[in-house]
């Protein structure tokens, strides 16, 4: 059975933690969203935490700023993901290791979108992943389209 999840949430990257004479510490907004995620998700994922292999599309939809020459979000795309599976540890999965296919996009939240990120998930056993054929389609036209 394919699960989906909606997560109300401007995305944000993972940063690499800042080292200063006091300690190490994460930029602001990166802070925020790790506090927020956890129960952004728990509220969201109605399941048991998967224990085995899985596969999942991941789509990752960004506010625009008001000027911006970029036609897409410029962080990497992996530090989105590590954001997300960070905070999907041990509520969704047990560890984001179990992970086996993600296929994930970015882009701006179009007018009238509020930014967020879905999720499309299924354990590798279930066989329901081969119906991510039309969800990966649906993600590169909406991406690249």
């Amino acid at each position: 059975m394919l699960r989906r999840l909606l997560f109300l949430i401007d995305p944000v990257p993972a940063s690499r933690p800042r080292v200063s004479k006091w300690g190490t510490y994460y930029q602001k907004t990166y802070r925020n969203f790790k506090e927020a995620m956890p129960e952004i998700v728990q509220d969201a994922w109605i399941w048991d935490t998967f224990e085995e292999p899985c596969v999942l599309v991941l789509e990752i939809i960004k506010r625009k700023p008001k000027t911006t020459k970029l036609a897409f979000p410029s962080p990497d795309i992996d530090n989105f993901e590590k954001a997300v599976y960070d905070a999907m540890n041990k509520r969704v999965f047990k560890d984001d290791s179990q992970i086996q296919l993600a296929v994930v996009g970015k882009r701006w939240a179009r007018e009238g979108e509020e930014p967020h990120i879905s999720v499309t998930i299924a354990t590798q056993s279930d066989r329901s992943w081969t119906k991510f054929r039309p969800l990966v389609k649906k993600l590169w036209d909406s991406v690249l389209g």
